[in-house]
């Protein structure tokens, strides 16, 4: 059994044309006896329909692409059994965090000698 089937709303098309390959790709998708389904770029009223399609069994559904925090609600209200957000990991603000370290002082040490003794280190 293969873990997961990727139904992509960017490889389907536009239009009448793009719900009937919807359908048909989603129908093909919820029968390849997989584990997850992502769905990708959808929207709600796509993924709604999906999870429709699917019923109680089957699959489970992953929405992804195109989900913010701001429509992560109401991305969870379509019945999908997970969401990724995208925003979380390559939104995220930069942490600068330096691995010089410098020495200790011994109990009566200056901070000056003890920076003479042992220069500090640099790892990775």
């Amino acid at each position: 059994m293969a873990h997961l089937f990727l139904l992509s709303q960017q490889a389907i098309g536009a239009g009448d044309l793009r719900y009937a390959a919807l359908t048909s790709s989603a129908i093909e998708a919820l029968h390849a006896e997989v584990e997850w389904i992502m769905l990708d770029n959808m929207s709600n009223e796509e993924m709604r329909y999906i999870v429709v399609l699917r019923g109680t069994e089957g699959p489970r559904l992953e929405a992804s692409g195109n989900v913010t925090l701001s429509t992560l609600r109401s991305v969870a209200q379509t019945g999908v059994d997970a969401i990724s957000v995208g925003g979380i990991t390559h939104s995220a603000p930069a942490f600068d965090l330096s691995l010089l370290l410098t020495p200790t002082t011994l109990a009566g040490e200056s901070p000056r000698a003890a920076a003479d003794r042992r220069p500090a280190q640099r790892f990775g």
